[in-house]
């Protein structure tokens, strides 16, 4: 199961696979993947996907949106740096998406503002179109484990 979102063809897939990366322009990337079980404590998980690789006291949150997509599916989208002596060195975009109990993270990361920016502008739509791909190799229903198969004919019932 993963996050589905309606890339443009202007934008370069980088890698795909567990996850894809896509470069919106020179420099910035946006990265999404495999949906996850949501914990009891949302924003623990959100405090969480928007810290992970960076220092608690280099991150500078500076808007978070609570809103939805397309589908009516919740979605929080947080902008924010991550700042080093005094200095920008990353600036970030995180989609956090609330599909029933899975959630999706798409995250757009770049070093150049005004670069980063237009990007950002350009992703919005993209990620407010956000949904869930609920599609698995696992079987989860035992019904799931007969489809396809044809019944195989048995002995004619015996009538009395």
């Amino acid at each position: 199961m993963r996050l589905d979102l309606p890339l443009p063809r202007s934008w370069a897939v980088v890698e795909r696979g567990a996850r894809t990366v896509v470069e919106i322009l020179p420099g910035v990337l946006l990265a999404f993947g495999a949906l996850e079980r949501l914990p009891r404590d949302l924003g623990d998980w959100g405090d969480r996907v928007v810290l992970a690789g960076v220092r608690p006291e280099t991150y500078r949150p500076l808007v978070v949106e609570d809103t939805a997509t397309a589908g009516g599916w919740p979605l929080t989208l947080v902008s924010s740096e991550v700042v080093r002596a005094g200095t920008v060195v990353e600036h970030r975009l995180h989609a956090l998406y609330h599909f029933l109990e899975w959630g999706g993270v798409a995250v757009l990361t770049g070093t150049a503002g005004e670069r980063f920016a237009a990007a950002a502008d350009e992703a919005r739509p993209v990620l407010l179109e956000g949904r869930p791909d609920f599609r698995t190799d696992e079987v989860l229903t035992v019904a799931e484990l007969w489809d396809g198969l044809a019944p195989t004919p048995g002995p004619a019932p015996r009538s009395r």
